[in-house]
């Protein structure tokens, strides 16, 4: 059996861990919604051309972009029916 002293820092370990989590969440949950979501170009507005994206990035529904004007490489939120990639005849 264990002592009350030993109870209470286990307890104190299990909440300062799931606080740790809850504030992870919380970091992610905001990161996500810096990432844009549309196509344009943060910087010139152009539209730009999705890139061959990681398959880490499509787990977490992100697509790589690139702006063909001013040359912006980034990450953007991928749209919910996913991406549509033309290929040229």
């Amino acid at each position: 059996m264990q002592s009350p002293e030993e109870s209470a820092d286990v307890l104190t370990a299990i909440l300062l861990f799931a606080l740790d989590g809850f504030r992870l969440l919380l970091l992610l949950f905001a990161a996500w919604f810096i990432v844009p979501r549309h196509r344009n170009c943060p910087q010139c507005a152009e539209p730009t051309e999705h890139l061959e994206t990681a398959r880490a990035l499509r787990w977490i529904l992100l697509e790589k972009r690139w702006c063909l004007k001013c040359g912006w490489t980034g990450v953007a939120r991928k749209p919910p029916g996913g991406t549509v990639v033309e290929r040229p005849p």
